[in-house]
């Protein structure tokens, strides 16, 4: 059982980095799209100060739309971590796997605390910006996760 929990696990860690990624490029694109957006405006209008339009709302509606959606992924991703830990910490008794398991438990909780950041102001603060530190949480959690399946296919449960 907590072999395939743990290959499960390797899995979701490698399809979060990548979904991190296209969530980055994302969001980017927009940010780009919508700077180059403002200054076609801008020199539309002379630069007059009354007529500057600001960030285009295609912009701020990609913005919050990726923000959402890797928030709701990060969220469930991060759950999905925290029970793979705790049932690791149950079912596999090496002393190795409960530092691990603990180790992992925590920063999971941590992170998916730090998931919740974008939340506020998606337009101003948007994912891309927490997104690296996430990353480089999948990876860890990725190594976690060989050494969990390791010692899994080692005491045999």
């Amino acid at each position: 059982m907590m072999r395939g929990f743990f290959i499960a696990s390797i899995l979701l860690s490698l399809a979060y980095f990548i979904a991190a990624m296209i969530t980055i490029a994302g969001i980017t694109e927009a940010r780009r799209t919508g700077t180059y957006e403002t200054q076609r405006r801008y020199m539309e209008n002379d630069g007059s100060p009354g007529t500057y339009g600001g960030i285009p709302s295609s912009y701020e509606d990609v913005a919050q739309e990726e923000t959402w959606c890797a928030v709701v992924i990060s969220v469930v991703y991060f759950l999905l971590m925290e029970a793979v830990f705790l049932a690791g910490l149950v079912k596999i008794k090496t002393q190795t796997m409960k530092i691990f398991s603990i180790i992992g438990m925590s920063l999971a909780g941590f992170f998916l605390a730090c998931s919740f950041l974008p939340l506020n102001n998606p337009v101003s603060e948007p994912f891309d910006q927490v997104v690296p530190a996430l990353m480089i949480a999948s990876v860890v959690f990725l190594a976690f996760s060989i050494i969990g399946t390791v010692h899994a296919f080692k005491t045999k449960t």
